[in-house]
């Protein structure tokens, strides 16, 4: 822990280039706490970014990976510009 709270990630949002999503379990309480902060700085630096919220908690990618999958496909679809 005290490793990571020598990073501001934040911060870091702020500098994000790609398109980002923020994949939230509604029981993962900790990592919600300042989940809009995030949204917004990573907006803010005009990169387009989404908030989802999905059931379980902090590890749906060990607990679920065929839903995190599902989920990580339906963002990159409407994060990304379309190729025509």
């Amino acid at each position: 822990m005290a490793e990571l709270r020598r990073h501001d990630f934040l911060a870091m949002a702020a500098r994000l280039t790609t398109p980002t999503l923020y994949l939230n379990g509604r029981a993962d309480l900790p990592f919600r706490g300042d989940e809009r902060r995030f949204l917004a700085a990573t907006r803010a630096a005009g990169t387009p970014a989404r908030l989802f919220h999905t059931s379980g908690g902090h590890l749906l990618s060990l607990a679920d990976p065929d839903r995190f999958t599902t989920l990580l496909r339906r963002a990159h679809r409407q994060l990304l510009p379309q190729e025509g």
